[in-house]
């Protein structure tokens, strides 16, 4: 069964729109490469690892019989500004949930991380199911909507903000 992941402006500086049905690891690379923005000569993280991530949060919704989560490129746009500005600053910046209101979504939340170049999706995820904050935004049954945005820091770190977003 193909995986379907968000794809469209491969070769920009964002992780955003469209979708396209991606049935091996290779294709997902192709599909999506160069979909992160990167601060330094570092290369941002793989697209591929994005698109794994956005399979992972869906598959533990399904586990627990919940929606999975449709692209939102409003949402990504959002998310990797939160991802730049968090690695220009060297701050996990705050959840500033007003942002994510104002595109039109009546419920909203945010997931960041600032991890080490080499994590995984498996590792990043794994952590947030961990985590009672984290878990509570992937598994929100209010939100049917999702972005992601990811940076790469000169320091060799990645910067990630996942956003989420629900209708009334």
């Amino acid at each position: 069964m193909p995986l379907t992941v968000p794809a469209s402006r491969a070769g920009t500086d964002s992780f955003a729109s469209g979708n396209v049905s991606i049935a091996a690891p290779a294709a997902k690379a192709q599909a999506i490469s160069n979909a992160t923005r990167t601060t330094a000569a570092r290369p941002g993280p793989s697209a591929g690892m994005f698109a794994e991530l956005f399979a992972l949060m869906n598959a533990d919704r399904g586990a627990r019989g919940l929606a999975p989560l449709a692209w939102d490129d409003r949402l990504a746009a959002n998310a990797q500004s939160v991802s730049d500005t968090m690695a220009e600053s060297e701050f996990v910046a705050p959840k500033d949930l007003d942002a994510i209101l104002a595109l039109g979504f009546t419920r909203a939340g945010e997931n960041v991380l600032i991890s080490p170049y080499a994590a995984t999706a498996v590792s990043i995820e794994y952590g947030w199911m961990n985590s009672s904050a984290h878990r509570a935004a992937i598994l929100d049954a209010g939100v049917q909507h999702v972005g992601i945005g990811a940076t790469s820091s000169r320091d060799g770190q990645i910067w990630i903000a996942v956003d989420f977003g629900g209708a009334a």
